[in-house]
């Protein structure tokens, strides 16, 4: 199963949505070339403010007329494609129920039935990381 950080992950979206607007959330400058080559619209430093997100989703606005879609990603958590069109972060899986994966906010998203065994071995693997090497997976 394939594993993508999120430069990566800025990069697939950039290439299939050209206009979408991307701000990241990080909490170290290493990547702030690559976010500026992809063309971010911001790139957040952690501890950042309550007024620098302000700003950044300020400036989102002024590209787009209304809050059309928003995406964050986090540098150094792992992503996970669990179908065609979708794709997980694993910090946010709490369980695996049947053929879906259990979110922390209680959401269900489910595992393509063609690549359940694929992707429920590649989060078992993700957890058994976490659980060996603990949480900077």
């Amino acid at each position: 199963m394939r594993r993508i950080n999120g430069d990566q992950l800025a990069q697939i979206i950039r290439d299939k949505y050209p206009r979408c607007q991307i701000i990241f959330t990080t909490a170290s400058q290493e990547h702030a070339v690559k976010a500026f080559k992809i063309r971010a619209l911001d790139y957040l430093v952690k501890p950042y403010t309550y007024e620098e997100l302000e700003c950044a989703l300020d400036r989102f606005e002024e590209v787009y007329d209304g809050f059309l879609h928003y995406i964050e990603l986090k540098e150094g958590r792992q992503f996970l494609w669990c179908y065609r069109n979708c794709m997980v972060n694993m910090d946010y899986i709490t369980a695996v129920e049947d053929k879906d994966f259990v979110l922390t906010d209680g959401k269900r998203i489910p595992i393509s039935r063609a690549m359940h065994q694929e992707v429920t071995q590649a989060y078992a693997n993700y957890m058994f990381e976490y659980v060996t090497r603990g949480s900077s997976v």
